[in-house]
């Protein structure tokens, strides 16, 4: 009887994991970087530019105090620079000339630029 019951609940627990939610509580047992207790992101630490974050074993209890309460604004701004440097930095080798296009355009004002002829740094990468 309980092998079907556990089969049973296997069967639809995709279904029934995204209805449960995580007590985080006081927050002195959760892992702040390696427990998925933040829903729509999942382990904090898979946002991570570093190979491992510092404080990895870190609790919840622990970070909040830490930063005196303000953990939420901390973390926004901790993924929104980590988000801002991987997509800055993403190679694009199989396509040199768009990233030499790319160059040449990150410096100057917002606008359409149309050339008859491309720039000779353009031209190196194409030939």
């Amino acid at each position: 009887m309980m092998q079907f019951t556990w089969r049973s609940i296997s069967s639809v627990w995709a279904d029934l994991r995204s209805s449960l939610f995580w007590r985080v509580g006081d927050g002195r047992r959760v892992r702040f970087w390696t427990d998925h207790w933040v829903k729509e992101l999942g382990p904090l630490s898979n946002y991570c530019t570093n190979a491992r974050p510092v404080f990895q074993d870190a609790t919840v209890y622990v970070m909040i105090e830490e930063t005196k309460g303000s953990l939420a604004r901390i973390i926004r701004e901790l993924l929104a620079r980590d988000w801002h440097v991987k997509a800055m930095f993403t190679p694009r080798t199989a396509n040199m000339a768009a990233d030499s296009m790319a160059a040449l355009g990150r410096n100057v004002p917002l606008g359409l630029r149309i050339y008859d002829v491309p720039p000779m740094m353009i031209k190196m990468k194409i030939l």
